[in-house]
């Protein structure tokens, strides 16, 4: 038999080894409340900065295409950036100071793979991961999934997790639970019914604030409630293809001091405050659609946004005219009171394969023609 100071220097005395496995659990739960889940990705601009992704899986999976490190100075070399496509950005539900929250699923889960004991020590081997989850979470990469954790003595000789934060599935300032948004709806018909009678200022007031409203609070699903959308990055029938990703870079008209987790303004600067609308014109083509205009405080030219009769009510009418290097927006002031992009607007919506200006899209067939 074995002299008994050897068996006590086997391993850990202050916890059994299921009282180590109950305590990485239970911080597992506190770290990683349940429901839909968030990771954030850092920035602004065209590149995130993203982490834990396996780069080829998320441009094999056409999610995000991957910035060279290479391109950039030594000391940026290090960091995962990636720019998410156009099919991919609806996953992107919400914005944060830093960055924008990316939706990965559901119910974070924990698997505990092995626990070895050491002299003063439990060391635990545990892989998270998500009951339900999405493209985006099915290129994770393993290695960082894993977590290596230490059970340690609290000092009362109850267990503690030495870094609870090792535990967290995601870092960072993402709402839990996350909003939802994400679907892309099948595009439908342009709207053709006439409205019972034409909107006043009132009206456009009212639709308005509360799209604002919605827009500052951050509830981008609320917000594209009040949104007419004609996707023509789509295909035709082209209305009503819209997710909240195509919002999360749009920002309420400001107010008060500026936040960092605000987008582009949806009316661009162009005006200081709602009441400086100047007039609501018909337009004569489609009975759905009225135009308001305003003078912008820059430049002084006449822009405008449009208001539609849709499915019952008013909406703003919201363009997603191309894609964008970075995210795709949808954009309002679209200045369909002037006659010719409207000409051109109506064009698109009739499925001819047009740009903004009226021309075809640059590298397509018809623009290889057009330069022949």
């Amino acid at each position: 038999m074995l002299p008994l100071v050897l068996l006590v220097a086997c391993g850990p005395t202050f916890v059994t080894k299921e009282e180590a496995k109950q305590a990485v659990e239970a911080s597992f739960a506190q770290q990683n409340p349940a429901g839909r889940t968030g990771m954030e990705l850092g920035g602004k601009a065209v590149w995130l900065s993203a982490f834990g992704f396996d780069e080829k899986c998320l441009e094999e999976k056409d999610l995000a295409f991957n910035d060279d490190p290479n391109k950039r100075s030594e000391s940026a070399k290090s960091v995962m950036r990636i720019s998410p496509t156009y099919t991919a950005q609806r996953f992107l539900t919400a914005s944060t100071s830093g960055g924008y929250c990316l939706y990965v699923g559901d119910d974070p889960q924990l698997e505990i793979t092995e626990i070895k004991p050491e002299t003063d020590t439990w060391h635990v081997t545990a892989k998270l991961g998500l009951a339900k989850s999405n493209p985006w979470s099915s290129c994770l990469d393993e290695r960082f999934t894993t977590r290596f954790l230490d059970v340690v003595d609290a000092g009362d000789h109850s267990a503690a997790v030495r870094d609870p934060s090792q535990l967290a599935l995601f870092q960072g300032k993402c709402p839990s639970p996350m909003p939802g948004g994400e679907d892309r709806p099948k595009p439908r018909a342009r709207p053709t019914a006439k409205p019972p009678v034409a909107p006043t200022m009132a009206d456009v007031q009212a639709l308005v604030k509360g799209f604002d409203d919605a827009l500052y609070a951050h509830d981008f699903p609320k917000a594209l409630s009040y949104v007419s959308c004609a996707n023509l990055v789509e295909e035709a029938p082209f209305f009503g293809a819209c997710s909240v990703g195509e919002l999360v870079a749009v920002g309420p008209q400001p107010r008060g001091q500026e936040r960092a987790e605000d987008g582009t303004p949806w009316l661009e600067f162009s005006v200081a405050s709602f009441a400086e609308f100047k007039r609501i014109v018909p337009e004569r083509k489609d009975p759905t659609l009225y135009h308001v205009t305003l003078t912008h405080k820059r430049t002084g030219r006449e822009r405008s946004f449009s208001v539609q009769w849709d499915q019952g009510k008013w909406n703003l009418l919201g363009v997603v005219d191309s894609k964008a290097e970075g995210l795709t927006t949808l954009r309002f002031l679209y200045d369909l009171h002037d006659p010719t992009r409207m000409a051109i607007f109506d064009r698109r919506l009739k499925g001819e394969k047009l740009d903004e200006k009226g021309q075809p899209p640059v590298g397509s067939e018809e623009d290889l023609t057009a330069q022949k």
